[in-house]
């Protein structure tokens, strides 16, 4: 892990999280049929574990990171931790998702259904790709948000190599000793893709999380010196 994107990250998925879910709670159709009040109460008590292992340490992990740096032996001892956190979580999602499908709110609550979609968020790219169609159909049907969905669509792009669409991921900058947006196709229109999606502005983004004002004509000379030097 060369850099954390950890204190970004949290700070973006709460406020993904919180921001979207009045949109599922009209969601009233159960994905499967063997879907019944006691095995969903056990699912969403299950969920709800997995929600607080997928985050609790990631809080944590904010705060080492700040007091110790990136790169100290609490940080790579607690990421450690989390490897594990993350792979045991994935087991738990999929093996729900593959049994009962995408679960709503209405069915395991906010943070049932958000532990759903952070630990597929934090999981391999082959994970995310199998599941990908699976949150394209949850969203379909009201079950996860298009905030979800288009946050997820820009990290399997990424890890595949190609860019992003919403401008939801970050990366680190060696040069400028900072985080930047990851690079986005025509960043000019950014802003318009965003709002299709309900996700704010790119400049509020920047001065939140970042601590500074957008600027789109440098983002694109950050991006192409970025890309000139990785040829």
């Amino acid at each position: 892990m060369k850099k954390s994107l950890f204190a970004i990250f949290l700070a973006v998925t709460i406020g993904l999280v919180y921001s979207c879910k009045n949109n599922l709670k009209n969601s009233t159709e159960f994905q499967k049929k063997d879907l019944t009040t006691q095995n969903l109460d056990s699912i969403t008590k299950a969920l709800e574990i997995v929600y607080e292992d997928d985050q609790s340490l990631r809080r944590e992990y904010q705060k080492i990171e700040k007091e110790f740096g990136w790169n100290s032996q609490k940080a790579k001892d607690l990421w450690a931790k989390q490897k594990i956190f993350d792979s045991i979580n994935i087991t738990k999602v999929t093996t729900i998702i593959d049994k009962y499908g995408w679960l709503g709110i209405d069915e395991v609550g906010e943070n049932g259904n958000s532990a759903i979609f952070l630990v597929l968020q934090h999981s391999d790219l082959n994970t995310q790709l199998e599941y990908l169609p699976i949150l394209e159909k949850a969203t379909e049907k009201g079950k996860a948000t298009i905030s979800e969905l288009a946050y997820f669509k820009d990290r399997v792009l990424l890890r595949q190599g190609k860019k992003q669409i919403y401008g939801t991921q970050y990366e680190w900058d060696d040069e400028k000793k900072e985080y930047y947006l990851a690079s986005v196709i025509e960043p000019e229109k950014l802003n318009e893709r965003r709002t299709s999606v309900g996700i704010p502005p790119i400049e509020e983004y920047y001065e939140e999380y970042l601590n500074r004002e957008w600027n789109l004509s440098e983002y694109i000379k950050r991006i192409e010196r970025i890309e000139k030097s990785e040829k």
